[in-house]
C-alpha cells in the first residue's frame, strides 16, 4: 500500500468505527441506486437479455463515473485529495454497521428465533 493512502485509510477506518453509516448521509450505494432507477425507466424490460443489458449499462455508468472521479482526484496535490479519498474509503467500509447487524442475528439465534436471524 502506498504511504500516501495510509492517512486516508486510517481516517476512514476511525470515521467508520465512530460514525458507522448514517442513513441520511450521501453514500455510493445510494448513488448506484439512483443510477439504476434512471436506467430502469429507459431500458429495463423483464427478460434475461434486457436484464443483462440493463446490468451492463448500470455497471458501465458506475465504472465510468468512478474512474472519472479517481482521475479528478489525481489532478489534486496529494494532501488536497486526502479528505475526499478518506470519505470514499469510509463509505466503502462497514465495520461498525456489520458488527451491529451481526449482533442482531446473534441475539435472535440465542433466543432460538431462526426466522428472525435470517
Amino acid at each position: 500500500m502506498s504511504s500516501e493512502l495510509a492517512a486516508p485509510f486510517l481516517a476512514a477506518y476511525i470515521l467508520d468505527l465512530v460514525l458507522g453509516d448514517p442513513p441520511r448521509w450521501p453514500h455510493p450505494v445510494r448513488w448506484i441506486g439512483k443510477i439504476s432507477q434512471f436506467w430502469e425507466g429507459i431500458i429495463y424490460r423483464p427478460t434475461v437479455w434486457a436484464g443483462i443489458v440493463f446490468w451492463s449499462v448500470v455497471m458501465g455508468t458506475v465504472t465510468a463515473l468512478t474512474l472519472a472521479l479517481i482521475y479528478v482526484l489525481y489532478l489534486f496535490p496529494g494532501p488536497a485529495a486526502a479528505p475526499i479519498e478518506a470519505y470514499l474509503i469510509y463509505a466503502c467500509l462497514a465495520t461498525r454497521s456489520l458488527h451491529l447487524e451481526s449482533r442482531l442475528v446473534e441475539e435472535a439465534l440465542v433466543l432460538g428465533n431462526l426466522a428472525e436471524a435470517r
